[in-house]
């Protein structure tokens, strides 16, 4: 499960997930110090599907502004290891729900 990966395979997945979504870029020139946007030239439209991938895989769902502070592969999985597995909510459910949730600690 993703939830239970060591670091390392951390790292192989989000790499694993980068060449992937990009396409053009190699194992080796994915270093995990490189800036991906000024080292890398992966334009936003690649990052923007890489980041939803990451999100997927490591069933996470993360703000603009934590994703916003990342810069590099190393940085993309420093965010997975202390994220992975949090859901952070959209709005509040009505009614029943949203009194329950807020309660029980239960998230939608």
């Amino acid at each position: 499960m993703a939830n239970e990966q060591t670091r390392d395979e951390v790292l192989g997945k989000v790499i694993d997930i980068f060449i992937d979504a990009i396409g053009w870029i190699k194992r080796e020139e994915l270093l995990v110090d490189a800036r991906l946007v000024s080292d890398l030239k992966i334009d936003g439209d690649d990052l923007f599907v890489c980041v939803m991938q990451v999100e997927k895989y490591f069933d996470m769902r993360l703000t603009e502004a934590e994703w916003g502070a990342v810069a590099t592969i190393e940085q993309v999985v420093d965010l997975v290891m202390r994220y992975r597995g949090l859901r952070i909510p959209g709005k509040k459910q009505p009614g029943i729900l949203g009194w329950l949730s807020d309660r029980m600690s239960i998230k939608y």
